[in-house]
């Protein structure tokens, strides 16, 4: 043990760990991160994937959809491959738009009729009450679209959008909170 000098086994110690969670780091983006971004990216109506990690370590996928992005097509085949990719680590798939506060304000006013809608299924007249709701808003147009898991809202105006992914069911719900959840 004498010629066993700490300071120099130490400084080796730290940069073999550091190498290997550089190396890891690399492996990570190149294997796992830029694929999925690249695959998600080709989905029509997406514009940009970005990975974030949550508070709890889970893995967040945020979607810049774009303006006219077929959100009921596109929602769930990003929400897909992010399940795919992120498997149990995956936390929530986090549409992402270019709302306005007028547009936060006129979803607040219809939400509640979406909600109502999903709790009685009865969908023509959640459509009706929308619509009704929407006519002196201001806002340029909407669409309102119910799909088997999700009811998808998008209302416009001007060069603000807002993209809004309501889950149908507690099932639904669940699921998001295990991997395509909203924000």
């Amino acid at each position: 043990m004498r010629g066993l000098k700490i300071p120099i086994a130490l400084g080796v110690f730290v940069a073999v760990v550091l190498i290997g969670v550089a190396a890891r780091s690399v492996y990570y983006k190149n294997q796992v991160l830029d694929p999925m971004t690249h695959q998600a990216s080709e989905i029509s109506g997406v514009e940009g994937v970005r990975v974030s990690e949550a508070f709890d370590g889970r893995k967040d996928v945020y979607v810049q959809f774009g303006p006219n992005a077929p959100i009921e097509e596109a929602f769930p085949k990003v929400a897909g491959l992010a399940r795919a990719t992120f498997g149990a680590s995956l936390g929530r798939v986090i549409p992402e738009d270019r709302r306005s506060t007028e547009l936060e304000q006129v979803y607040h006013d219809i939400h509640f009729h979406v909600h109502e809608g999903i709790s009685t299924g009865i969908f023509s007249q959640m459509a009706s009450d929308v619509a009704r709701e929407l006519a002196d808003s201001g806002i340029d147009r909407h669409r309102v679209f119910v799909g088997d898991h999700f009811v998808f809202v998008q209302l416009y105006d001007g060069e603000h959008y807002l993209f809004e992914v309501v889950p149908r069911s507690v099932d639904a719900a669940h699921a998001a909170q295990g991997g395509i959840a909203l924000w």
